[in-house]
């Protein structure tokens, strides 16, 4: 199992009126530091070990010694169901499908990232829900006219001269050139928002919940039901059983045992992601409880993990 994981986003040409309209609610950031000197998050994702009996005594622990819970989509569901009280949920998905997943519950923070449909919004909002904003890395970029000009370096390589010009014509006019300049990501969160603090890693909301939780100031970091795969012995779905879902058409990868000696199956957005939580767990950054893919490549050491996925 080996893969290169490229970054894509099938919903880039709609991020940018995604962006203007959460700007526009004027919702509160999630503040930095703001949980600085907590003990702990525990992150709750959708994979089969969350409804493992021994996480679940683990979580309880962790809950026990006040660490936080965040809940991703339907798990904020089934753990309010085990006893468990869920904090924050965590969204980034830009699809119009996200909300349907998404269940609203008193006393739960949503945090959604600013790529999010509008629709995820409403759904939220209009059902009292409390949102709060932050950024997510989602590739955008903003293309906009800008004075300057564009001067070829190569065929391929083209750099744009910024800045006011003022030129005249041949019958004395004067006037000012333009190109199209790329805004980058960040910019354009700074522009909308007043806040550039993005939150990487990864290709799932696993990935990005914990990058929040670190940025909210959480001093532990636990994952939980975050498996990025699925073992081949337990059926063709890496959700846990209390998740709805169609049949699954995606090209899938199988290991053969190849990293631990029992099969996993996965596919490459997922590996990428897992990739990115082994070299934290390699780094001591976060704990993975459970039958996790990412504790499998991290038992393997960080150049197996960067042979196995290379993320681009």
């Amino acid at each position: 199992m080996s893969h290169t994981v490229e970054f894509s986003n099938p919903n880039w040409p709609m991020l940018g009126m995604h962006l203007e309209s959460a700007a526009a609610r004027g919702l509160e950031m999630v503040e930095k530091d703001c949980h600085g000197g907590e003990p702990g998050a525990v992150i709750c994702g959708l994979g089969p070990s969350i409804q493992k009996p021994g996480v679940m005594r683990q979580v309880r622990n962790y809950v026990r010694r006040g660490y936080t819970v965040f809940g991703i989509k339907e798990a904020i569901t089934y753990l309010l169901g085990k006893g468990i009280a869920v904090r924050y949920s965590a969204s980034m998905d830009p699809g119009a499908q996200q909300v349907a997943k998404t269940p609203v519950h008193d006393g739960v923070i949503y945090c959604l990232a600013s790529s999010c449909h509008p629709a995820l919004f409403d759904h939220l909002l209009d059902a009292g829900a409390e949102v709060r904003v932050y950024h997510s890395a989602c590739g955008y970029v903003r293309h906009e006219m800008a004075p300057g000009f564009v001067i070829d370096l190569t065929d391929q390589q083209k750099a744009i001269v910024a800045g006011q010009f003022e030129l005249s014509t041949d019958d004395g006019c004067e006037f000012s050139p333009v190109c199209v300049a790329a805004k980058p990501e960040m910019a354009v969160y700074d522009a909308l928002f007043g806040c550039a603090d993005v939150m990487c890693g990864g290709f799932t909301v696993g990935n990005r919940a914990l990058a929040l939780a670190q940025y909210m100031g959480f001093r532990d970091l636990v994952m939980a039901g975050c498996d990025f795969g699925w073992r081949v012995v337990d059926g063709d779905d890496y959700y846990a059983g209390f998740v709805t879902r169609a049949p699954l058409d995606e090209t899938f990868q199988v290991d053969d045992g190849k990293v631990d000696g029992k099969p996993w199956k996965t596919r490459p957005d997922l590996l990428g992601s897992a990739a990115d939580i082994a070299h934290k767990i390699i780094d001591g950054q976060v704990t993975v409880l459970g039958d996790s893919l990412a504790v499998a490549l991290a038992k393997r050491g960080r150049d197996y993990v960067d042979q196995v996925a290379q993320v681009v």
